[in-house]
């Protein structure tokens, strides 16, 4: 409106002056007439052309130039007002102001004029050093204000406007003022346009702007609008400052600052070759914020400032950034800061499915909004450490060949939210140099690499879940990875990881090549699943007291490594299997272990349970299935409690052995074999207590199954106390060694065979060994029958000071002693009988004079055969 009311003023004004200019031509051409022919030529030559003249319309002052071909001059300051011409003089119907004091710079513009208009129509105007309190409205072909001007407003209306100094818009009041440029302008030295100091001062570039000087705007609160296209050539800068930016393609050799109070638009593309500064509701009031679109910006700058777009002040402001295309030189940085007051500022979004962001480092700070960017850049930092960080998600998808998050240099190393979750997709490596956390309820973080590995020292906190897939590598960060459900999915090797927090976190880690390893810190680890084609992997927990649970499959294909799993507190397993192809299986728990029914564990090698010592006691249970082709070996705590060693499940050791230590050294040790259970071993199966001091029992409820080798219970230093059931127990051995169980050195050990024990392989023998003192070997105590049967023959033995061997048989139960292959010089056996008579006992002896058989207590009802047989 305010650009036709000065259109429409000027058109009126032109029109009266042309008007007074014909009737003035009019008369002078009829006092021509009236002249002698011969004086008309030379009042041609005596008096000069009038070039221009000045008039008064309202409250404007007017100056017309008349003369073509002519270059108009003004200068001064409204007490000195100077206009001269190149090609006339200059009349003037202003009163108080004659054509000489025009020329002299002498005039004074009367008080009551607004407005100096000076018209060069088709001419040059020049305007050097004007200064005025009244506004200007300058046209012709061409303008140059190079040596600077001053007014209220400056209005060029011209096709080529030439620039230079400082062009003012601020010279007077009312405090209102603008510049406006018609034609196209030039600015080949520096140029600065001000109209900052009033209200409302637009600045608007109706035609393009060129030039290698450098322009410098400061619109204050008004808006500044370029329709065509603004390029600085050589080094010069831009640096535009108003309440409103809109500009419509943009070249700069320098350095380029564009800085609103409001908003700030790109309607077409930004390119320089220096730093470019972008600021958007610089008044910290309202929504206003910056807006890209499909333009882009570009810059050749390599360093840490190449491009900073920033929004809202720390004041206030809830403004956003929309990004279309942004790129630097190598190694140049991206800025984009929304944060506001209290970090509510807006968000950071980018435009389409296209890079927004090309660069070789990002710093992208949001508000609530939180960030989505699509970019190629090296290193990230999307949130600060030293700052609060944004309330809102962060979505990253990076396309470069690798991307360090955190990294960039002299600036935090930290990317977080409050309340929102942070998902970064890279193409290539991706590593975590910095601290990335996510915060709120229900907030994840996820990092993916499509073609590459993560990595990096820093680490990652989500309150819910951590997903990190490498699809084409490996997962190998050596932060602390902190969240209650962590899912890796890596194609070479995941770990060592380490696991932080003090919430009990769930694993899940699938590898195609390589291992995988993790250990959990401060709080309980539960895996649902570790798995690895090949590579070892390795479980632990290390805090004091932390369980390590198991509920899938955890397993890896690797001939030559197995799995470990290891507990600072309990090793549960809960379902799954465990598995390794070749390699073998350790379970260290440091308390107690629990392998839940229908669990396995399956070893290519060898499966080996080990408690430390300095735990008190342990429980180490098995109710599900073992099965190693090479052996099965376990060691029961030796510390000072009570250790109990449990099978429950089918225990098997193809190709090896079976072998259970109880290592205590105080307390009470008890092996169980329940009822139902086979201990199975390709060759022998050894239960015993090595150096201990402390009570060792061993329970054989179900079977003991030798296989080629021998079946040996060994007691220890302290009391020992073997019991065979009657109704489920037995123990098989086929190889040379038979069937040994030995009562220890324990001044009160008992041995209670009840079920069954066989040697069957050739020489194979089975040996009952009492134990020194007044120690008893018990056979038969209960109702079952006992049935002892070996080809190399049965030797129930005593060691020096052996009181008694006692065979107790009760109603309706009987022994079987078959000990055809005994051999000369074996101890004698004393049976000292006593339950219910009617009894059959079958006995061989050998040797008459080195074998003797007595039955004390002996009742006649009682059936005896054998020979070599006393009774008393």
């Amino acid at each position: 409106m305010k650009k036709l009311i000065e259109q429409s003023f000027r058109a009126s004004w032109l029109n009266v002056l042309k008007r007074r200019a014909h009737s003035r031509r009019q008369r002078a051409l009829s006092r021509r007439l009236a002249l002698p022919a011969g004086l008309e030529g030379l009042e041609g030559r005596i008096a000069p052309a009038v070039a221009g003249v000045l008039s008064l319309v309202g409250t404007t002052l007017a100056y017309t130039n008349t003369l073509a071909g002519n270059v108009v001059t003004f200068s001064g300051n409204d007490g000195h007002l100077k206009i001269t011409t190149t090609g006339g003089t200059i009349s003037s119907s202003v009163a108080g102001i004659t054509p000489a004091q025009l020329m002299a710079g002498t005039a004074v513009i009367p008080s009551y004029v607004q407005t100096l208009a000076v018209n060069g129509q088709s001419d040059v105007v020049s305007t050097p050093g004007w200064t005025s309190t009244r506004a200007l409205i300058v046209t012709g072909l061409s303008i140059s204000e190079t040596a600077g001007v001053k007014a209220r407003g400056i209005t060029n209306n011209g096709s080529v406007i030439s620039l230079g100094g400082t062009i003012d818009a601020t010279g007077g009041s009312p405090s209102s003022g603008s510049a406006s440029f018609s034609g196209t302008v030039v600015v080949n030295t520096p140029t600065t346009i001000k109209t900052s100091s009033v209200t409302s001062g637009n600045v608007t570039f109706n035609s393009p702007v060129s030039g290698s000087g450098g322009l410098t705007v400061n619109a204050g609160t008004g808006t500044i609008t370029a329709y065509s296209s603004i390029t600085i050539g050589g080094s010069g800068s831009l640096s535009l400052s108003g309440g409103t930016i809109n500009l419509h393609g943009t070249t700069v050799g320098g350095s380029t600052s564009l800085i609103s109070q409001g908003g700030l638009t790109l309607a077409s593309n930004l390119n320089t070759t220096g730093d470019i500064l972008l600021e958007a509701n610089q008044a910290g009031i309202g929504s206003a914020g910056f807006f890209q679109g499909t333009a882009t910006i570009s810059t050749t700058a390599t360093d840490a400032t190449a491009v900073q777009i920033i929004v809202n002040k720390a004041s206030g402001g809830t403004g956003s950034a929309t990004i279309g295309s942004i790129s630097t030189g190598a190694g140049g940085v991206v800025t984009i800061d929304t944060q506001g007051a209290s970090h509510n500022g807006g968000s950071i979004t980018g435009m389409g499915s296209g890079t927004n962001v090309s660069a070789g480092g990002l710093v992208a700070l949001a508000g609530p909004g939180g960030i989505t960017l699509n970019t190629a850049v090296s290193n990230l930092t999307v949130n600060t450490a030293t700052t609060a960080p944004i309330a809102g998600n962060i979505s990253i998808n990076n396309n470069t060949a690798n991307l360090a998050i955190g990294s960039i240099p002299a600036s935090p190393t930290a990317s977080a939210t409050t309340n929102g979750s942070i998902s970064i997709t890279q193409s290539g490596n991706l590593t975590v140099t910095g601290s990335l956390t996510a915060a709120g309820t229900g907030q994840t973080v996820k990092l993916t690499s499509s073609t590459g590995s993560v990595s990096g020292a820093g680490n990652i906190t989500s309150p819910t879940t951590l997903t990190i897939s490498a699809i084409n590598g490996a997962i190998t960060p050596t932060g602390t990875l902190t969240a209650p459900t962590q899912n890796l999915t890596a194609s070479t090797g995941i770990g060592p990881i380490t696991i932080g927090g003090t919430a009990a976190t769930t694993l899940t880690a699938s590898t195609d090549s390589g291992g995988v390893a993790a250990t959990a810190t401060l709080a309980p680890l539960t895996v649902n699943q570790a798995t690895a084609n090949s590579g070892a992997v390795a479980l632990t927990t290390s805090g004091a007291g932390v369980d390590l649970t198991i509920n899938g499959n955890v397993s890896t294909g690797d001939p030559a490594l197995g799995v470990t799993l290891t507990s600072a507190n309990n090793i549960v397993v809960n379902s799954g299997i465990i598995s390794t192809a070749v390699g073998d299986v350790l379970l260290q728990p440091t308390q107690n272990l629990s392998l839940g029914t229908g669990t396995s564990i399956y070893s290519g090698n060898n499966i080996t349970v080990s408690t430390p010592t300095s735990a008190a006691g342990s429980d180490l249970n098995f109710q599900g299935t073992m099965v190693a082709a090479n052996s099965i070996t376990v060691n029961g705590n030796s510390g000072t409690g009570d250790t109990t060693i449990t099978f429950s499940g089918p225990t098997t050791a193809s190709g090896g052995s079976v072998a259970v230590h109880g290592n205590g050294t105080g307390g009470t040790t008890t092996v169980t074999v329940q009822s139902g259970t086979a201990l199975s071993a390709g060759n022998g199966v050894t239960i015993d207590d090595p150096g201990s001091t402390n009570t060792f029992d061993v329970f054989v409820n179900g079977s003991i199954n030798a296989g080629a080798g021998a079946a040996t219970i060994t007691g220890g230093a302290g009391s020992t106390d073997v019991l065979v059931s009657a109704t489920t127990g037995s123990i098989t051995g086929t190889g040379a060694g038979g069937v040994s169980i030995s009562g220890g050195a324990g001044a009160s050990a008992l041995i209670d065979v009840e079920g069954a024990l066989t040697s069957s392989g050739g020489a194979g023998t089975i040996l009952i060994t009492g134990t020194a003192g007044a120690d008893i070997i018990n056979v038969g105590a209960s109702s079952s029958t006992a049935t002892l049967t070996a080809t190399g023959g049965t030797v129930i033995d005593g060691l020096a000071g052996s009181n008694i061997y006692q065979l107790l048989p009760q109603a309706g139960s009987g022994i079987t002693i078959n000990n055809t292959g005994q051999a000369a010089g074996d101890s004698t056996m004393v049976v000292v009988v006593g339950g219910t008579a009617g009894v059959t006992y079958n006995v061989a002896v050998i040797s008459p004079t080195q074998q003797t058989v007595t039955f004390t207590n002996g009742d006649p009802s009682w059936t005896i055969n054998g020979n070599n047989i006393s009774v008393s």
